[in-house]
């Protein structure tokens, strides 16, 4: 198990969240994760390092019956457009809906 992320910008974009979000070790590195609570989670990487500029990757995982990635969204640059992408995502992978791939990358149209 990896110890407790010390640097503060992992810090800061759990803060600028919210309570919905929750650190985690995924695949031996700090994320940022959410489980939405309709059979889908979110991934949150790239925060766990020493890099000056954010390059953020956000993950959706079916959780259940087969464990699989069904999005992945790169090249987030700021907070602002990982809440957008959030929001994009939560809105899309909600409870009342069956859900299609988003498929798109941050900077292209969806």
């Amino acid at each position: 198990m990896r110890k407790e992320p010390t640097r503060k910008r992992i810090n800061e974009v759990l803060e600028a969240l919210g309570d919905s979000y929750a650190l985690k070790v995924i695949d031996y590195e700090w994320c940022i994760h959410r489980d939405l609570g309709s059979g889908y989670d979110i991934e949150i990487s790239g925060l766990d390092n020493r890099r000056k500029k954010l390059n953020i990757a956000v993950y959706v995982w079916r959780i259940r019956g087969r464990l699989e990635t069904v999005e992945m969204i790169r090249n987030i640059r700021s907070i602002w457009q990982l809440r957008q992408v959030l929001n994009k995502i939560e809105w899309h992978y909600r409870e009342d809906v069956y859900p299609l791939p988003l498929l798109y990358e941050w900077g292209t149209s969806a």
